[in-house]
């Protein structure tokens, strides 16, 4: 969980005002979920960069000028411009940090230079597993050790090491990672490329 406060401003709802707030260098922010009210906010770069740092659903915590009171939020959605990569839009969720979450958690690897000494390659099947936990236990990613596979070879999700109070609610036999020989991709990738022949012409 983040430690320092994250202070927003409000602005007005609707498109027209998004889009206004986007024109201005802002992104335009929506604060949901629980007891609240939805409460329209802009994020300045600095604020957006300190919700998007960093990798996993971490726990933020918020205040808006003008009302009372803080809250721990989740990022929710983040919609980007898929031509650009500009930021449109957040969603914000409040969530209670008593209240066991379902979550999405990146998954990094660890010890790919030894596969890289081998001459091997790593595959990635999945780069995310969804966990259970409480806020404050969420890891910001989960760590897979590559470093001891050999050609063929694979890790499931019921090989993960999770922290404590964390459980995986992801198949035990979802496959997260496969080692492979760069001969296999180059025949892979020549099979995808292969034309078809011709027909000869009458």
């Amino acid at each position: 969980m983040s430690e320092s406060v994250i202070v927003l401003k409000t602005r007005e709802s609707g498109s027209a005002a998004a889009r206004r707030c986007r024109r201005e260098g802002l992104v335009p922010a929506v604060i949901y979920g629980r007891a609240g009210d939805s409460v329209s906010v802009a994020l300045d770069i600095a604020a957006y960069r300190k919700f998007t740092v960093g990798a996993g659903s971490q726990v933020h915590r918020v205040a808006v000028d003008g009302i009372r009171g803080e809250s721990n939020v989740l990022v929710q959605e983040i919609k980007v411009d898929s031509l650009t990569g500009r930021p449109l839009h957040m969603d914000l969720r409040r969530i209670s940090m008593t209240e066991v979450l379902r979550s999405e958690v990146p998954l990094v690897a660890q010890g790919e230079e030894e596969l890289e000494k081998k001459g091997l390659i790593l595959q990635w099947i999945q780069r995310v597993v969804v966990i259970e936990s409480l806020p404050a236990d969420i890891p910001g990613a989960i760590a897979v050790d590559v470093s001891r596979l050999e050609h063929g070879e694979q890790i499931a999700a019921r090989d993960l090491e999770l922290p404590p109070h964390v459980k995986m609610l992801s198949h035990e036999d979802d496959i997260i990672v496969s080692v492979i020989a760069p001969k296999a991709v180059e025949v892979e990738a020549e099979e995808e490329t292969e034309e078809p022949e011709a027909e000869p012409e009458v």
